[in-house]
C-alpha cells in the first residue's frame, strides 16, 4: 500500500522544472565553450595579422601558434592560409 498521495500536476511541474534545469545548464556550458572557441579564433587571427604587418618570419609565427595555442604544425599552417598570406 502506498502511503503518499500522488498528485499528477505536481509531478508534471517537477519534471518540467527538472528538465529546464538540465537544459539550462547544458545551454550555459555550450555557450561558454562557444565563447572560448571564438576567443581563441580571434587571438589566432590577430597574431597572424600582427606578424604580417611587422613582416616577421613565418617560422616565428608558426612557433608562436604551435606553442601558444597548442596547435600542430599543420593546424598552424591552415590558420595562416585562412587568415593571411605571409
Amino acid at each position: 500500500m502506498i502511503l503518499t498521495e500522488y498528485d499528477e500536476n505536481e509531478f508534471r511541474e517537477f519534471l518540467k522544472e527538472d528538465s529546464w534545469k538540465k537544459g539550462h545548464t547544458a545551454g550555459v556550458q555550450d555557450g561558454i565553450q562557444t565563447g572560448i572557441q571564438t576567443g581563441i579564433q580571434t587571438g589566432i587571427r590577430e597574431i597572424i595579422r600582427t606578424y604580417a604587418e611587422l613582416q616577421l618570419p613565418k617560422e616565428q609565427l608558426l612557433e608562436r601558434l604551435t606553442n601558444g595555442f597548442s596547435l600542430s604544425m599543420e593546424e598552424a599552417e591552415q590558420y595562416i592560409e585562412q587568415y593571411g598570406k605571409l
